[in-house]
């Protein structure tokens, strides 16, 4: 029997040994890391909240990330402990090069796996094989071969010790019908240093399987595909049993290149297309019965395995001095870094945007109520002071113009907060009536004549004057003729009788009110309503903004975490 090629790989492993950088510092690391970072995000995620009302939107978008954190935590907790077995396995066989025996159900793995320890039996009848199943969360020692369908209708992870160096993981069925085995399968390849990828010659290399593996493959795992059973089974006479019997036949060489070519291509498209495969392999085609049948390793294709498993090792043995660091990269990766480039990062977008909604409508808000109220105050303001007109008290004006602005400010600022604040706080509107204006009398001046009857002699003494003046107007201007002469008189007579009049005449300068001027006193009041609304707005707003704010900068906080953290563990 050639045995080279099985020495070959298993001097391979010898080699192995002196290469093996133990990982014990890695011991508690991921645990170490998950708990850096949940720290990291709940010291960054304290939103103070307090002037939120539970219904509004920012308290339950705030509720909602706190929820996933706190979710997403206790998940990752539950992925540490579920994953214990597999750190258990990898802990108990640090040492060794772990080959996970991969295909979907039926492919032949159990007979594989067997067949392989039938080999290393030969070649090594001192060397100790210890066949064990996880149980319980627990490695335990079984007896007897694989059996087919064992792993399937149990739901467990099987494997086998060969010697110091080597372990075969035959898992449960990708497409098992039970789904957990599935599940199994894809947990307990993390503890592999390389892939086996069993698929059976009667459908092999099916696009869904190179799906599934595809998830497996991206960690940069090694993969050698192998197309098992490549036989074929034929229906014959038996002259003997005088019956047709079913053959089994070993297939053409011709048949099988063809068969390891298509996988091999499909492999290639895939790698091309998507780049989950690192390095493509070609596939090796084998047939245990042809062996069990003839006892020859190159017939069977079990020669070329045993070549390519050796290089594998080498493959395996770089991957194995890097595996602790690749599990912890694993979980972060597939837990951690795709929670923090998607889901968190949503959520702090969300409260951001909706915090920055909420302090640019407050802004408006403040412009809005103060101009509001400022122009209902001073339309009713004359109507106010008109009210107080004839008592002129300033106090009652300025208490009713508090009344007002209170009542209106109230309103709007309880409007504007809606929902959004537990409680406004309470205010009053205080108008100083020592900086308002006075009433003002509206007041008229003029002139009269004091004393009645000295008025009556100067009036006499006009009508006196007049006729003398028309007599010497006659001797004055004789041609011109009496008439005129008359007029002219009496015009200057009448002058002169004035002036003697007036001049008898005690005139005074009299003022009296005739009404209240409130024009000044209305000013003061506007420009100190403008400023007191102004005051009270602004001391209102600047009040709730400076409880909203720090949600933003929280946001803000979270977010550069968020982003040192997956900068961090992405290197």
């Amino acid at each position: 029997m050639q045995q080279s090629s099985l020495k070959q790989f298993f001097d391979e492993l010898n080699l192995f040994a002196n290469t093996m950088d133990k990982n014990h510092q890695k011991e508690g690391e991921l645990k170490q890391k998950v708990e850096y970072i949940k720290n990291l995000l709940s010291n960054s995620s304290h939103f103070d909240n307090k002037a939120l009302t539970n219904e509004h939107q920012l308290t339950a978008l705030i509720a909602e990330l706190t929820n996933s954190l706190k979710v997403k935590f206790t998940e990752w907790d539950k992925k540490i402990v579920a994953a214990s077995p597999m750190q258990n396995l990898s802990k108990t066989f640090e040492d060794k090069i772990i080959f996970l025996v991969f295909g979907k159900v039926n492919a032949g793995k159990s007979s594989f796996s067997n067949q392989v320890v039938d080999l290393y039996r030969s070649l090594f009848p001192n060397d100790d094989i210890r066949r064990f199943a996880l149980k319980d969360n627990k490695i335990v020692t079984i007896e007897g071969d694989f059996v087919e369908g064992f792993t399937e209708t149990t739901a467990q992870i099987q494997g086998v010790e060969l010697g110091k160096y080597f372990v075969l993981l035959d898992s449960p069925g990708l497409h098992s019908t039970e789904e957990k085995n599935g599940n199994l399968t894809k947990q307990f390849v993390d503890s592999a240093d390389a892939v086996l990828w069993l698929t059976p010659s009667s459908s092999p290399g099916q696009v869904q399987e190179l799906d599934e593996l595809k998830y497996e493959l991206e960690k940069g795992k090694p993969l050698l595909p192998i197309i098992t059973r490549s036989d074929e089974t034929e229906e014959d006479w038996d002259e003997v049993a005088q019956d047709i019997i079913a053959v089994v036949k070993d297939k053409t060489p011709d048949n099988r290149k063809l068969q390891e070519e298509d996988v091999y291509g499909r492999l290639e498209q895939k790698q091309k297309s998507e780049g989950a495969i690192k390095e493509t392999r070609k596939p090796i085609s084998i047939s245990v019965y042809t062996f069990k049948s003839h006892q020859d390793l190159n017939k069977a294709g079990l020669a070329r395995l045993f070549n390519e498993m050796a290089k594998l090792v080498t493959k395996a043995t770089g991957y194995k001095g890097r595996k602790a660091d690749k599990q912890i990269k694993n979980f972060i990766n597939e837990n951690v870094l795709s929670f923090l480039h998607g889901e968190i990062k949503t959520q702090i977008s969300s409260i951001s945007t909706q915090t920055a909604n909420v302090l640019s409508k407050l802004e408006k808000d403040r412009k809005r109520i103060t101009d509001l109220v400022e122009s209902n105050a001073h339309k009713h303001t004359y109507e106010i002071v008109n009210k107080h007109r004839k008592s002129r008290n300033k106090n009652a004006i300025v208490q009713d113009i508090n009344s007002l602005i209170s009542q209106a400010l109230g309103q709007e600022i309880a409007k504007c907060l809606d929902g959004f604040v537990s409680s406004l706080s309470q205010f009053s509107v205080q108008l100083d009536s020592s900086n308002i204006k006075d009433f003002e009398d509206r007041k008229i001046s003029y002139q009269q004549e004091r004393g009645a009857g000295k008025k009556s002699l100067a009036q006499a003494g006009g009508v006196a004057g007049g006729a003398a003046g028309a007599a010497l107007g006659t001797a004055i201007l004789p041609g011109v003729g009496t008439a005129i002469g008359g007029l002219a008189g009496g015009l200057i007579g009448g002058l002169l009788g004035g002036a003697a009049g007036s001049a008898m005449l005690d005139i005074e300068t009299v003022t009296e009110v005739v009404g209240v001027d409130t024009e000044q006193m209305e000013k003061s009041l506007k420009a100190q309503i403008s400023s007191s609304i102004k005051q009270t707005v602004d001391r209102q707003l600047d009040h709730i903004i400076a409880q909203i704010r720090p949600l933003q900068e929280t946001c803000n906080g979270l977010e550069s975490e968020v982003n040192k953290l997956i900068k961090e563990f992405q290197r």
